[in-house]
C-alpha cells in the first residue's frame, strides 16, 4: 500500500521525499556519533526564537511541504526519533532560507524516568514533534 502511494506523488512531493530521506539519514549518522556539544552549530543560533506570525501564502507552502515529506518519512527506520526529524526539518527549512526555531525539552514519564523530546516551528506551524511538546520544559532553544 505505502509503495502504491509512493508511485502516485507528483515529481515535486517525490524529490521532497527523498531530500527528507537523505536529509534524516545523515542527521541519524551524525547524533549517533557525536555528542550534541559537537553538531551544536549546525542546530544554529543558540537561545533565539524565531517569529511567531502567520508566514506568506508562498513560505506557508513551502514549510507545509517540509511538514509532509517530514511526516511521509515516518516509515523509514533511521526517521522514528523525534530529534532527528526536528533537525532534518530544520536544515531544509534553512536551505530554502525559511526561518525556524528547533526546542529541545525533557520532562519525566510516569515512572519518574527522564525523557527528551524535540519539535519544530515555523512562524505559526508546528513541523514536527509539535503535538507533543506539551509538558516538556524546554532546555534548548536554537534558530
Amino acid at each position: 500500500m505505502v509503495f502504491y502511494k509512493f508511485f502516485h506523488l507528483s515529481k515535486s512531493e517525490k524529490r521532497i521525499f527523498f531530500e527528507a530521506g537523505y536529509k534524516t539519514l545523515l542527521v541519524r549518522i551524525v547524533t549517533t556519533l557525536y555528542n550534541t556539544r559537537k553538531y551544536a552549530s549546525w542546530l544554529g543560533q543558540q537561545h533565539v526564537e524565531t517569529d511567531t506570525i502567520e508566514p506568506t501564502i508562498q513560505v506557508r507552502e513551502e514549510i507545509l511541504q517540509v511538514k509532509k515529506a517530514m511526516s511521509r518519512c515516518r516509515y523509514l527506520v533511521w526517521a522514528r526519533k523525534c530529534l532527528v526529524e526536528a533537525i532534518a526539518a530544520k536544515r531544509m527549512l534553512d536551505r530554502r532560507n525559511i526561518p525556524a526555531t528547533l526546542y529541545m525539552g525533557v520532562a519525566k514519564d510516569k515512572n519518574g524516568k527522564m525523557i527528551a523530546h524535540a519539535w519544530l516551528r515555523s512562524g505559526n506551524i508546528w513541523i514536527t514533534g509539535g503535538r507533543n511538546r506539551h509538558g516538556f520544559t524546554v532546555v534548548g532553544i536554537f534558530s
